[in-house]
């Protein structure tokens, strides 16, 4: 077994030491060094709790003053970083800014948090409980109060809750190791005392019920489960588990089990809970059945030898890929006693989150934080697929921009599952299976709007709900927040959002409630494309309502070779491809709200650069159809390609004229 630390160490060597467990304080050997005033001290709490990471300013200034920052909050921050540079005096180095950040880069062994969860690393991989014993009481003797005391930051982290948890959890297993060996009058007292600050721990509550019985306190004891089973009942309306309800079954009778065993309970130093991070499940979750059913299937495989099973929802701006995710896990989630584990990759957030980033997330979960977490993302990777190793553990990864973001948090073995959502195509993520969505059917389109503004509004109004309907092109997101309007509106017949939604030049506008809107959804992923495709989405909006060829793409750019730019159309999911024609020719198509956005983005292209472009586009649709009239015999259009063409081309005529006139 390794050598314990002292804390702070008995030399005076004149290395820096840090401490969180308990007031924070700074050491120099010996040597308490002055931190400064409070918000100095919680700037450094705050590069404390993820030392050696980068954290930003952004998340400094809310941590140090909430909501209520003031005009001065950044320079503040700078000046306050300063302040802690000169209080470490020649070390100053250790604390530097980058990028809008900073970060605070010491050994392990400077900072008492990290000392704290070695310990308790040891204790778990101790071989005897005497080991373990020894090794818990070296963690718990680092804390020398509450954690962080005297000083409240304004957001509660997860260090700070995972490092309170591990605290009370090496309090209860030290107890039952002293139990064991039969030493209950040593841990009576200090059991009632954290019972106070913990009441609804029932682990705890055993453990001090256990002590009590074996003084031969059997009445108290027996209070203890009534105190505990009316505390569960008043604020949470549960019971108390199996365990307690055991435990009160077997002191009246003076089971022989309890007596003294000379054994812990083998799940003494078992690891934390799981975790459960999904968000709450969609309460009107409608339609889709056959995707969920895929999805459930594909997430329920269990081969343990085999890869983890990877599932990609794909699909447009607002057609409820994140929706039907979360439903799906929520419906397998038994399948993964372990956890679950939900994270939003930013994908369309400016820049989209690291692979680095997101995992020392995903590890501060498993409780590695601090200087114990890897510098390197490959390193990161491989702790994380190691921690999951041996697990059950169902992975959400919300949002994903590119594929690198998912490979980095893809476990190792099949006893896991990976459900992914994106914008995107990732076709480069081998092995994974992909299921598409696109706009509801028109028949569960009416159930969704039904089940929000409620089917008896809908009957009684059957033609508007359905004109509705037809103006959202059953997008789900334009039928919540229509759904929405209507909700917040009682008074409305259906017939008024109807009118409003009549003019599709103002129908994103309407189509809005709070921040939630069609347009600035559409716009995430408009702002993601290169600059040449954002200006054809624009241009193919001016096309009109119909599905389109993949060769107009190059009349309206002037060049050839333009299938690539249609092709990150398809890939951000913003156009549609729609099937082949008679001729063989891919055809194309926008939802009806992705062309009314793009028409609103055309109208800041000057008139001159929108009438070239479209030009193109109808003189290479009549030089077909003339050559294909000149040349019947060898015809390249069908009958069925030549009327819709005359069709399309003469509303496009309509179109340009109106949107571009002629001079």
């Amino acid at each position: 077994m390794r050598d314990r630390i002292t804390w702070p160490s008995a030399r005076d060597d004149g290395e820096l030491r840090f401490g969180v467990l308990g007031p924070v304080t700074v050491w120099r050997g010996r040597t308490e060094l002055p931190c400064g005033p409070g918000r100095h001290q919680r700037l450094l709490a705050v590069l404390l709790l993820r030392v050696d990471e980068w954290v930003g300013r952004p998340e400094l200034i809310e941590s140090l003053w909430g909501g209520a920052a003031p005009r001065s909050a950044d320079n503040q921050v700078q000046k306050f970083a300063g302040r802690l540079r000169a209080v470490f005096g020649p070390d100053g180095d250790v604390l530097t800014s980058t990028g809008g950040g900073y970060r605070l880069r010491i050994a392990p062994e400077q900072l008492d948090s990290v000392q704290f969860v070695r310990h308790l690393d040891s204790a778990r991989a101790a071989g005897t409980p005497a080991d373990a014993e020894a090794e818990l009481r070296a963690a718990l003797a680092l804390w020398r109060g509450p954690l962080l005391d005297g000083i409240e930051l304004a957001t509660r982290s997860t260090e700070l809750t995972q490092l309170d948890e591990q605290r009370v959890t090496a309090s209860e297993n030290l107890a039952e190791l002293t139990l064991a060996r039969g030493e209950q009058d040593t841990v009576v007292a200090e059991l009632s005392q954290l019972a106070g600050h913990h009441p609804l721990r029932e682990r705890l509550r055993e453990l001090q019920m256990l002590a009590l019985y074996r003084q031969g306190r059997q009445a108290e004891a027996l209070g203890v489960f009534a105190d505990v089973s009316r505390l569960l009942a008043d604020e949470l309306g549960v019971d108390p588990g199996a365990p307690l309800r055991r435990l009160h079954e077997q002191i009246p009778r003076a089971d022989p089990a309890l007596d003294l065993t000379g054994a812990p309970n083998p799940a003494l130093l078992a690891q934390p809970r799981p975790v459960h991070q999904l968000p709450i499940d969609v309460c009107d979750f409608t339609g889709r059945a056959e995707s969920l059913a895929a999805l459930v299937e594909l997430l329920s495989t269990d081969a343990p030898d085999r890869p983890p099973p990877v599932v990609v929802i794909t699909g447009g701006p607002g057609v409820g890929k994140s929706s039907l995710a979360v439903h799906a896990a929520h419906a397998v989630r038994a399948n993964f006693p372990d956890g679950q584990l939900y994270l939003d990759l930013g994908g369309t957030a400016d820049p989209p989150r690291e692979p680095a980033e997101l995992l020392a997330e995903v590890l501060r979960v498993f409780a590695v934080a601090g200087a114990v977490m890897p510098q390197r993302q490959q390193e990161r990777a491989a702790l994380f697929r190691s921690l999951l190793a041996d697990r059950r553990v169902l992975i959400v990864l919300d949002d994903a921009g590119r594929a690198e973001q998912v490979r980095a948090l893809l476990p190792a073995t099949g006893g896991c599952a990976v459900l992914v959502t994106s914008r995107q195509l990732l076709t480069e993520l081998a092995g994974a299976r992909h299921i598409d969505l696109d706009a509801l059917p028109v028949t569960e389109a009416h159930e969704l709007l039904g089940g929000i503004v409620g089917t008896d509004r809908v009957a009684a109004e059957p033609d508007d709900a359905a004109a509705i309907l037809a103006a959202c092109g059953c997008l789900p997101l334009a039928i919540r927040i229509a759904g929405a309007r209507l909700t917040g509106r009682p008074a409305w017949s259906l017939r008024v959002l109807r009118e409003r939604l009549a003019d599709e030049s103002g129908r994103l506008s309407e189509l809005r409630v709070g921040e939630v809107g069609v347009r600035a959804s559409f716009e995430l992923s408009r702002r993601l494309l290169s600059t040449e495709a954002a200006h054809t989405l624009s241009l193919l909006g001016l096309l009109g309502a119909h599905t389109l060829p993949g060769w107009v793409v190059d009349p309206l750019l002037d060049r050839s070779g333009a299938d690539s730019v249609l092709d990150q159309l398809v890939d951000a999911s913003l156009v549609r491809l729609t099937g082949t024609d008679d001729i063989g020719q891919p055809r194309y198509r926008l939802h009806d709200l992705i062309r009314a956005y793009s028409v609103e983005t055309a109208a800041t292209i000057p008139p001159a650069d929108r009438r070239a472009p479209l030009a193109r586009v109808l003189a290479a649709w009549l030089d077909l159809l003339e050559a294909d009239l000149e040349k019947r015999a060898t015809a390249t259009l069908t009958d069925a390609e030549r009327t819709h063409l005359t069709s399309a081309l003469a509303k496009i005529i309509t179109e340009l004229a109106d949107a571009t006139p002629l001079e």
